[in-house]
């Protein structure tokens, strides 16, 4: 759970780049089913990639750290993204969250979901 907070922690920071260091070559994203234009990206090059665009589309790249909660071997995430320019508290995108596999040290795959309920019912079925 530790490299997950370090990593999220540095994206927060620096934005969805900052992950680089901690995902596998091999990383997969799910994105959440409900975007318009939802998809699967593999590849380190490709996920971060799909992170920077989506956080460009929705003007923000950072968010308050919620939660982090160890849920078998993933590590479930309740993020609040906040706007670029307002303080934490301030006006907010919502919430999402992050359904994130660590494998051999490096985080493997990153699933999005916008609803808790299904974001803990996925990282129930995979723990």
């Amino acid at each position: 759970m530790q490299l997950v907070r370090r990593a999220y922690e540095a994206w927060n920071a620096y934005g969805p780049g900052a992950l680089e260091p901690f995902v596998a070559d091999a990383v997969e994203l799910r994105d959440a089913p409900e975007l318009p234009d939802s998809g699967s990206w593999s590849g380190r090059d490709a996920v971060l990639a799909r992170l920077a665009d989506v956080a460009e589309a929705v003007g923000s790249s950072s968010g308050e750290l919620e939660g982090f909660r160890a849920v078998g071997d993933d590590v479930l995430l309740t993020i609040d993204w906040q706007l670029e320019d307002d303080r934490p508290g301030e006006a907010s995108l919502g919430r999402v969250f992050h359904v994130v596999r660590v494998a051999d040290g490096m985080i493997a795959r990153i699933s999005v979901f916008l609803d808790e309920a299904a974001a803990n019912s996925a990282a129930e079925e995979a723990g």
